[in-house]
């Protein structure tokens, strides 16, 4: 077989060198001769990269092509010399695949549909190997060990059952597996070369091997008397020992495995074109060579010059990393003509790089695009199925109706307008969850009601399925694709959802799945959404222009057989350079071994491979972050390998062309650091407010920068879209059910008590027992103090003037006692010691409320001196307490209540003379005590507390 099997060196382009090859073939033969050629290439995206190289080599002068193809579509090529009686039958459809093979494992008893259809996508990988290496019954019977766990038996019951009967299945519903179909299809097209060879030049270029049906497809093309095989980066300078020698983690194992039983050996190998191997290559073969002949290091001739525009960076994390590699990138467009390559199987890494990049506006095409999920139209179906999943959730439907793709035929500003008026004014605030139309009945406005309306109409055919436990998927899928149709038409627009490249992808999905949607049957509602999410992560989305024409990320897959001026291995972390095919929950590693299909470490010699051939030329940077996610990462092992020749061989990586350590921190470091001053805002005298309430007092003691907020520029904070009842709710209750309290008995408190808390949404439990244990303090406490109490005035209001400020507020309880003094007392839920921050004189509002009953300022209530001052508070343990302002400290000294009370009256008035003044500053956090405030975010309260600027005044 001479001059049958050709390579081409790894420091080589490959597709650059294949084109000359062929055009020079041509101009021997005449260009019309490429035309007969036929070249089997690996990927797509390698034979787009093979057409880019034409293109380039022909200098913008015509060229015809020769036919190329893919290995997935060689058969379609020569459909011609192919005829299978079973050629009737159709290719089953992949989600008629995964659907009945979903329907064959929910029938195990044991898992959901959902969960069905999860299994069933891992054990399609295994299925598609099962026809590729043949495997029957009795291989299966070899697998499962005694010692396995009993679950692994089952697993192997169920595998056999498919193994038997898989393709029967099949044809009696008129399918023939894809697999199946194209094997044979291959193998028929053969067995014609067979018996009548085709004389028309045919190459396999750029395979290795993947598969049996590339295996044989390599020994039948290389039989064909203008057939050749044309290999990149197969060494065949590697000695016989060494080449038998290599395990599956060796970059050339997959060549090898590709001559095992073949008419070909590796002396059968020539060099398609002659030259000198280079001094990186040397290097990196060296580095990679078989455990078995590391010793050979030593000996090994290896220069400096293995070294020239190799370089290494080690980054603190991930982020760091994808900043070096946006500069190496921005540095390569700087020299005309240059291309600069990514390549990395961290996808979290290339999305990185491609925000860093549009700093520059520059926009990069990642090759493995992104999945369907996260595009809008993805997120547009999902939040569709989420709402019928969650009809009474309110952020449900918001995140619905402010979607861009909702319009419902208005046009998306009104929609939006239209949405946050509805949040705004009806959805905020709430605490019982509410469904559509009792929302609708909430809209006072025609116009609004009327649009929230039209959204139900559209929305209600999908919700009205969900009525039901379970449904038929297909009627479910036809109306969930109706809906969406519907809320992204505009006026103008009808099919608007299926625009753009995003829309092509989703509708040929769909198309797909209605296509095999009958197989499914009757699901509930939580299954069908994990159905949609299952079918739509499986998408990617690939863009389709727009991208930069010399700059490129690609996973290791899709940079096979390219080469670029400048390339950048990235993520070289063990964990993401070693390609596994991942955990399989149908079959382990061990299992793969023994039926000898391809395993985990044969991952690992392939990417070895990625590695040599992309690292072996040009100028190229190897990157790693030393951190992903806080945690401690491995180096690759290649770079581990190559460290240890380069120590052995007293080598080092040179050092950088350019300080990009430094560009990196011009990104985030400042010419001078910047203070951020606390607001320091003033009020003209006709914004000031000309009355408050004792809780704002309490504001502008602590935080006068709320009150200007509130009462200067009015602006109020908006309640929460959906209220988590919690301690704030609870307190609301105590104070509204004890209000009308004091003349009930224990059992009615209790009562009063269980329907409001029910009412405000409390759902049993600790709450509950909370309120008991409180109430049982309070009706007590109230039995003792009975023929001490005159009457009593509950949430009681009240005006004062103070400095022409008009003072309100609101008493939980005010008693006039039987020797007609007057007894405050505040009821509170909170554990906070409130008498100590009173006597400290930061909590003035029970003080100011008794000097206001003083004065005769409340409602009904006579002026009387205040004997008592008082806080009732909550405590779980013992029901309740009662702290008074009777005595302080440790050698419990008796508190002048009317000495207290003028101080705070003579602070006050002070207060309100100063923010009377145009000049005065309403100062955030003024006493530095930490009290909340629903406008920190507009004083930026944390930018100038880290800046340490200090408001205590």
């Amino acid at each position: 077989m001479i001059d049958k099997v050709f390579t081409i060196p790894s420091d080589l382009s490959f597709v650059d060198v294949l084109a000359d090859y062929l055009i020079s073939k041509g101009k021997d033969n005449g260009a019309f001769s490429l035309v007969d050629y036929h070249i089997i290439l690996p990927t797509n995206r390698s034979l787009r990269a093979l057409k880019e190289a034409f293109i380039r080599k022909s200098e913008g002068g015509a060229l015809l092509l020769p036919r190329l193809m893919t290995v997935n579509s060689f058969h379609a090529v020569f459909d011609d010399l192919s005829r299978d009686d079973e050629d009737d039958l159709n290719i089953i459809p992949d989600f008629t695949r995964l659907f009945i093979l979903s329907k064959l494992i929910n029938g195990m008893g044991k898992y959901s549909e959902s969960k069905s259809l999860s299994l069933a996508s891992s054990l399609l990988e295994i299925l598609d190997d099962f026809i590729d290496y043949n495997i029957s019954y009795q291989d299966l019977e070899t697998i499962v060990p005694d010692n396995y766990a009993v679950h692994w038996n089952e697993i192997l019951e169920f595998l056999k059952i498919i193994t038997l009967n898989w393709n029967d299945i099949l044809k009696e519903q008129g399918f023939i597996d894809k697999k199946v179909f194209f094997n044979k299809k291959v193998l028929s097209i053969l067995k014609a070369w067979q018996e009548n060879p085709f004389d028309k030049p045919v190459i396999m270029a750029g395979l290795s091997f993947v598969s049996p049906i590339t295996k044989t497809l390599f020994d039948e093309v290389v039989k064909l008397p203008n057939g050749c095989a044309i290999f990149h980066g197969l060494d065949n300078k590697i000695s016989d020992a060494d080449f038998d020698a290599i395990s599956e983690t060796h970059p050339q194992y997959s060549f090898k495995k590709l001559f095992i039983g073949s008419d070909i050996s590796l002396k059968d190998v020539k060099n398609l074109v002659e030259t000198k191997e280079g001094a990186r290559l040397n290097l990196l073969k060296e580095a990679l060579r078989p455990p078995s002949s590391v010793y050979k290091w030593k000996e090994s001739d290896i220069s400096n010059e293995a070294l020239n525009n190799l370089y290494r960076i080690d980054c603190p994390d991930i982020d760091y990393e994808a900043d070096i590699i946006s500069l190496i990138l921005r540095k390569t467009l700087e020299e005309e003509g240059k291309r600069a390559v990514v390549v990395t199987p961290n996808r979290n890494l290339a999305r990185i790089i491609k925000s860093k990049m549009l700093k520059w506006d520059i926009f990069l095409d990642d090759s493995s695009g992104y999945p369907l999920t996260i595009s809008k139209i993805g997120m547009f179906f999902d939040l569709i199925s989420n709402y019928a999943l969650n009809q009474n959730d309110h952020v449900a439907l918001l995140e619905l109706l402010k979607h861009p793709f909702t319009i419902a035929g208005f046009d998306f500003e009104n929609s939006i307008k239209n949405t946050r008026k509805l949040e705004r004014k009806y959805l905020r605030g709430l605490i019982k969850k509410l469904s559509i139309d009792e929302v609708i009945e909430l809209i006072k406005e025609d116009d609004l009601k009327a649009w929230l309306n039209d959204v139900k109409q559209i929305l209600s055919p999908f919700l009205d399925i969900f009525k039901k436990e379970r449904f038929d998927f297909e009627t479910v899928l036809k109306n969930h694709i109706k809906v969406a149709e519907k809320l992204a038409s505009t006026l103008d627009t009808p099919l608007n959802l299926w625009r753009k490249n995003e829309g092509k992808v989703c509708a040929d999905l769909m198309f797909k799945v209605l296509e095999s949607a009958k197989m499914v049957g009757e699901i509930n509602l939580k299954e069908y959404q994990e159905f949609i999410d299952l079918i739509l992560s499986g998408e990617t989305i690939r863009p389709l222009y727009g991208m930069h024409p010399r700059l490129d990320i690609l996973s290791p897959i899709e940079s096979r057989l390219q080469k670029s001026d400048v390339v950048v291995i990235a993520g070289l972390n063990d964990d993401n350079w070693v390609n596994s095919n991942g955990y399989n929950p149908w079959i382990n590693q061990n299992m793969k071994k023994t039926l000898s299909l391809l395993s985990e470490d044969f991952e690992i010699g392939v990417s070895a491979l990625d590695f040599l051939n992309q690292a072996s030329n040009g100028k190229v940077y190897l990157t790693r972050s030393l951190k992903e996610g806080g945690a401690l990462k491995n180096p690759s092992r290649w770079l581990l390998r190559l460290d240890a020749v380069m120590e052995i061989k007293g080598l080092k990586y040179n050092l950088l062309d350019e300080d990009f350590d430094c560009y990196v921190k011009s990104f985030y470091e400042v010419d001078e650091k910047i203070t951020i001053n606390a607001p320091k805002p003033t009020l003209p005298i006709n914004f000031k407010p000309s009355e408050l309430s004792l809780s704002d007092l309490k504001l502008l003691w602590h935080d006068a920068y709320a009150i200007y907020a509130k009462h200067g520029l009015k602006l109020k904070p908006l309640d929460d879209i959906e209220i988590e009842i919690g301690a704030r709710e609870f307190g609301i209750v105590v104070h509204e059910v004890l209000s009308k309290s004091l003349n009930k008995t224990y059992n009615e408190i209790l009562e009063i008590g269980t329907l409001a808390l029910k009412e405000y949404g409390f759902d049993g439990g600790y709450w509950f027992q909370k309120f008991e244990n409180y109430a049982k303090f309070f009706y007590e406490k109230v039995m003792e103090e009975k023929n001490l109490v005159d009457r009593s005035y509950c949430e009681v209001k009240g005006e004062a003037k103070l400095n022409d400020i008009k003072i309100k507020a609101r008493a939980d309880r005010i008693d006039v006692l039987n020797d007609k003094t007057l007894r405050l007392i505040d009821y509170k839920t909170s554990s906070k010691d409130l008498k100590k921050e009173a006597l400290k004189g930061y909590e003035p509002q029970l003080v100011l409320e008794a000097m206001m009953a003083r004065e005769g300022c409340f409602e009904n209530v006579p002026p009387h001196n205040v004997s008592k001052i008082e806080y009732w508070q909550v405590d779980f343990e013992n029901g309740g307490k009662i702290d008074d302002f009777e005595a302080v400290g440790r050698k419990k000294e008796p508190i002048d209540k009317d000495a207290l009370i003028e101080d705070y009256r003579d602070r006050t008035i002070a207060l309100l003379e100063y923010y009377k003044r145009e000049d005065a500053i309403y100062l955030s956090k003024r006493t530095g005590e930490e009290i909340y405030s629903d406008y920190d975010h507009l004083a930026r309260v944390e930018e100038w507390m880290i800046s340490g600027d200090d408001n205590n005044e």
